[in-house]
């Protein structure tokens, strides 16, 4: 009977949700580009380089067309 009453109080519905993905940082993918590292390497990296730097980065990682 204990059985009985919880299969048909609980309802059916969807327990679980998606994984949650890693958000992808813009300065991460440019030290990755020029520096050819892998995403843990950049990450590691990325606290030593300044803003300044990135921005050299990436004005010599620009490939032209539009700005979004």
């Amino acid at each position: 009977l204990q059985y009985d009453f919880l299969l048909k109080t609980i309802r059916s519905r969807k327990r679980f949700s998606k994984w949650h993905k890693k958000s992808a940082s813009a300065d991460i993918d440019v030290i990755k580009q020029y520096y050819g590292y892998s995403d843990a390497k950049a990450e590691s990296v990325a606290d030593l380089i300044s803003a300044d730097d990135i921005k050299a980065m990436k004005s010599q990682l620009s490939q032209g067309g539009k700005k979004r």
